[in-house]
């Protein structure tokens, strides 16, 4: 037997896809950011050459612009399939 979801359960307010996409904007530049220099100490410690070798602690940051540029579209379009389905997810369920 199919249980039936009470709408108390529905959460009564429903951000907009705007809303969605300019904080999946946000919170994948924020992220790309600031782990952006942890990820390229990582690539060098990593590296078959060493890290000094590598470049050290120096141009941490080169190569953040390029990370930023694609980091706010692809936040936007995950946090959008999010709440799409979301909300498909629910109307299924409360039918």
């Amino acid at each position: 037997m199919a249980e039936t979801i009470s709408p108390s359960v529905v959460p009564k307010y429903q951000n907009s896809i705007y809303h969605c996409l300019i904080a999946g904007g946000i919170a994948g530049t924020s992220v790309d950011t600031a782990l952006f220099p942890l990820d390229t100490i990582k690539t060098r410690l990593q590296s078959e050459k060493g890290f000094r070798a590598t470049g050290g602690f120096r141009g941490v940051y080169s190569g953040l612009s390029s990370a930023v540029i694609g980091s706010a579209p692809s936040g936007k379009s995950n946090d959008y399939v999010f709440v799409v389905w979301n909300k498909i997810v629910w109307i299924n369920l409360l039918k």
